[in-house]
């Protein structure tokens, strides 16, 4: 069976415009994400080492706010929340954007900028996933991520693209400031959502009996939510399809994560000799990813924990493959396949850890995985700076992607020994 995307508009208005929300936000997300770059240089002037520092600052609250992010996604009204982070988060960039005009910005500034504007994603990102299942019929689950994958990929694409328009147009002040005008849109969105629809975003009853009790004290909440994130490790553990979503996946990253940011851009100077071709590779994968999604997500999908790893091996070995040849057309061509296979290790994944978790728990297990991912990919920096020192450029990347490889057969043979012959399969109406 498949899904036209104007079928599924209409039979799922909710999600839609939460989508749709999200879409802005993320657009004014890859504007910003190249901002950040440029004033971090620029407040440094140059120091590269000091640059490292600020975006090391700026990771650490994943670690800090992410059992919170899940605790608030699977107890409280998720638009709410949502609503809550797009306030805060403009707020932030509508302070920095104003700190830019008036040249008073420093780099313990755009430190602090960097971790709070984090802490509110770590929030966010949790309640937008536990909504998914509230507002989608479980047979659109899989549509639902590849449209969501889709957004991703279009938002960070097109970003970017605005953002250098505003910088050859106007300033840095520019592109801050339509990165705060995206957050408002967006809360616009959420906020006009009919009174009488609202409550699909509020968990189930299930999940409303594990909710802390509003006389709380916050220091008493803020454990609370620290004990249920380990509750939730420990289930992750014995279940096949988490462990190889939120666990495996994870682990992967971490081999592929620098390859994506640093090796990959780096190869392309070097076959193409231009900052075009990196460009261009980018576009590319970007471009695959939108196609794979589109067409995975509007046909039949056995969804299964082994499958799961199956995709990411296919990934890790087109990864391998690249630097085999150093031909232009191999490189764009392997570009393009990634990004196809990256989207079915996306879809599948988010379906997954919605599928097989708690209702009580998706927030949480989504905040885990987004700890443990953003923890493997800035590590991944660590890993490919040895592996390129050992092996070279090209021998990095091919290092990289067979360690992909060998962590997704390591995978399968993990979640068999937990499932026996058969590993578990869900069928995605």
């Amino acid at each position: 069976m498949s899904l036209s995307l104007i079928a599924f508009v209409r039979d799922e208005p909710l999600f839609a415009r939460v989508l749709l929300a999200d879409l802005i936000s993320k657009t004014g997300d890859g504007a910003h994400e190249l901002a950040f770059v440029l004033l971090a240089l620029a407040v440094t002037n140059g120091d590269l080492h000091s640059v490292g520092w600020i975006y090391f600052l700026r990771f650490l609250p994943y670690l800090i706010a992410g059992p919170l992010g899940g605790r608030l996604a699977d107890t409280r009204d998720a638009r709410r929340v949502m609503l809550f982070c797009d306030t805060a988060r403009g707020g932030v960039t509508v302070a920095l954007a104003v700190a830019v005009g008036l040249n008073a910005l420093t780099p313990w500034g755009l430190a602090a900028a960097g971790c709070v504007m984090t802490t509110f994603r770590t929030l966010f990102q949790p309640a937008f996933q536990a909504s998914v299942p509230r507002l989608v019929d479980a047979e659109r689950l899989v549509f639902a991520n590849g449209m969501t994958q889709i957004s991703i990929e279009v938002g960070g694409a097109i970003g970017p693209a605005l953002a250098g328009v505003l910088l050859w147009a106007g300033s840095l002040t520019w592109v801050i400031a339509f990165d705060a005008l995206t957050y408002g849109v967006a809360w616009w969105i959420l906020m006009s959502i009919r009174p009488e629809a609202r409550g699909a975003f509020v968990p189930a009853p299930e999940s409303a009996g594990t909710a802390d009790q509003p006389t709380s004290h916050w220091v008493a909440r803020v454990q609370r939510a620290w004990v249920m994130w380990w509750q939730a490790c420990r289930e992750i553990g014995v279940s096949p399809p988490l462990f190889s979503a939120i666990v495996m996946s994870s682990i992967c990253i971490l081999f592929v994560g620098a390859a994506l940011r640093v090796m990959i851009p780096a190869w392309a100077l070097e076959v193409g000799g231009s900052e075009s071709t990196a460009a261009l590779v980018a576009s590319l994968i970007a471009g695959g990813t939108i196609a794979g999604a589109s067409v995975f997500a509007r046909r039949v999908r056995r969804l299964s924990a082994v499958r799961l790893l199956c995709y990411w091996a296919i990934y890790g070995g087109i990864l391998a493959l690249l630097p085999l040849h150093q031909g232009v057309f191999w490189l764009l061509s392997v570009a393009v396949v990634m990004g196809v296979a990256g989207a079915c290790v996306d879809i599948v994944l988010a379906s997954l850890i919605q599928r097989h978790s708690r209702a009580s728990s998706v927030g949480t297990n989504f905040s885990v995985f987004s700890t443990l991912a953003n923890t493997g990919e800035a590590l991944s920096a660590v890993l490919a700076g040895v592996l390129v020192g050992m092996c070279g450029l090209s021998g990095g990347l091919m290092c990289s992607g067979l360690l992909v490889v060998a962590a997704s057969v390591l995978g399968v043979w993990l979640v068999a020994r937990r499932t026996g012959a058969h590993c578990e399969v869900v069928d995605a109406k």
